[in-house]
């Protein structure tokens, strides 16, 4: 039986509606300034290798990330997913794995329910067999499984790889030099590696599987290579400097792509791992699995917005977060931003369908402290309050979450802001007048005083004119979990 969030949702009416559609004229704005100004965000390592020294309950956090992102299987946001891992006894004693994603269908939800179960299941049957299997005989199952979950999104990261290479190949050819010339056969080997496939044919071929594995495997030497590795970086760093075209920029993209790849060999180490650190509780042997809906539209149909200037919106910043002077200063600021296309950009937010949707984190949370047991520790397995997410959190999640009172974790958020995000949904403890009329004013509380951090991070991206936008909002790096010396000498194929 699917989960559901308990109570009534609260259709807005025009004059709830009304306050929601301003509140969404800054960040319209913030996201149009954004796509005008220069940045160079600096740049992590490629990978992290596990920590020794790290806590159990940090174990877990990694683990739970990583279930989120097998989840996680199609490009563009849809599928973004939340997790939490609960037992106590509303679920009777057993594992509960619930999960939710951003834009899932119900059937969809339903294969991704057996999908996970299907891999938990896995590592389940090698713990209770006589004889378990070898590390890296599970391994490669699991690789490939996991692999054939997510080939959409595989497919698509391949299609940017091979531009890249093929981009950063060129470049490579136009100097002679010897270092030019060794960087530009390793990055044609691995060019040479990638199937070739239809867009968006989620093709599951043992033959696929087994190239993108010798992708993978080659990325994985390649970023043992310090020369290369220090080459690539280099060349990403130039790209920083020159900031000339942010959505045209090979090495750094080449750098994070290959991030991205490494991340499904990351996350089945992590699962081997974490079925031995655990492997005398339920977290694998007694277990569920079960899932929330998607967020749906509260709000009637989409948003539409009435065009608005930027110093009408600039005007409207309430007196205590902005002074008259101060917005003068801002005016001035968008002045000398509308030849960057500062005035375009925001006719396109015009154009757009807006159709804002509860994140999963989010829409998680809700129905954790709605229900039984809420959000305290004994509700979770071995006690961890936490949300495992497969992205990292946006900037309005984050300022979501440090608002309420919430004892959860969750991973570490991304400076991006994404105009189609909402609150959840308000459903009162009852159907009386009192009831509906508190949890109105609990709702519209929390959104001013996000619309309040929301004008700061206005105010202070028009005056430095720079922003912490990422192009990508998923890591190049990626953590992971691994008992000491356990995948040392793996051979993936």
């Amino acid at each position: 039986m699917v989960l559901e969030n308990p109570g009534t949702a609260v259709r807005l009416g025009p004059s709830l509606k009304k306050r929601a559609q301003n509140f969404y004229y800054p960040i319209l704005l913030l996201d149009s300034i954004q796509d005008c100004c220069q940045q160079a965000v600096a740049r992590k390592a490629a990978d992290s290798p596990h920590n020794p020294n790290q806590t159990p309950e940090g174990d877990f956090h990694t683990f739970v990330n990583k279930l989120a992102h097998i989840c996680d299987s199609r490009p563009r946001g849809d599928t973004i997913t939340a997790l939490a891992v609960l037992q106590d006894e509303s679920t009777g004693g057993k594992v509960l794995y619930v999960f939710v994603s951003n834009s899932r269908k119900r059937q969809n939800l339903l294969k991704t329910k057996d999908d996970l179960t299907a891999v938990l299941n896995i590592l389940k049957a090698n713990l209770e067999a006589k004889e378990k299997e070898p590390d890296d005989v599970l391994f490669k199952r699991l690789l490939r499984m996991v692999l054939r979950l997510n080939t959409v999104r595989v497919q698509t990261y391949l299609a940017a790889l091979a531009k890249d290479l093929a981009a950063c190949t060129k470049a490579c050819n136009a100097d002679p030099s010897p270092e030019n010339q060794t960087a530009s056969k390793a990055l044609n080997d691995l060019l040479q590696l990638i199937p070739k496939t239809t867009a968006d044919s989620g093709q599951t071929s043992d033959s696929f599987i087994s190239s993108v594995i010798s992708c993978i495997q080659t990325v994985q030497r390649y970023r043992q290579t310090p020369s290369l590795q220090n080459f690539i970086k280099r060349h990403a760093a130039k790209e920083d400097k020159m900031r000339k075209n942010v959505k045209s920029c090979p090495w750094s993209n080449l750098h994070h792509i290959g991030g991205r790849l490494l991340s499904y060999q990351y996350d089945v180490e992590t699962l081997i791992s974490a079925h031995h650190m655990w492997e005398d509780s339920d977290l694998f042997r007694d277990f569920e699995v079960n899932f929330l809906d998607s967020s749906t539209n509260s709000m009637s149909g989409s948003l539409n917005f009435p065009k608005l200037t930027p110093e009408s919106i600039i005007d409207a910043i309430p007196a205590n977060t902005c002074t008259t002077r101060e917005k003068k200063t801002l005016i001035q600021c968008v002045n000398e931003l509308r030849p960057f296309g500062l005035d375009e950009s925001l006719e396109m937010q015009w154009k757009r369908r807006h159709d804002p949707i509860v994140h999963a984190e989010m829409m998680l949370h809700d129905w954790l402290s709605r229900t039984p047991g809420g959000v305290r520790n004994e509700r979770f397995f071995g006690g961890w309050q936490y949300i495992g997410v497969s992205k990292p959190l946006c900037r309005l999640c984050r300022y979501y979450f440090n608002i309420i009172p919430t004892p959860v974790q969750f991973r570490d958020s991304h400076p991006n802001t994404y105009p189609n995000w909402r609150l959840p949904d308000i459903r009162p403890r009852s159907t009386s007048a009192k009831d509906t009329q508190e949890a109105n004013e609990e709702w519209l509380e929390i959104m001013d005083q996000m619309k309040a951090r929301v004008y700061l991070d206005l105010r202070r991206v028009l005056v430095e004119k720079t922003t912490d936008r990422k192009m990508n909002d998923s890591n190049t790096y990626t953590d992971k979990l691994s008992l000491a010396g356990l995948f040392m000498n793996l051979e993936l194929e």
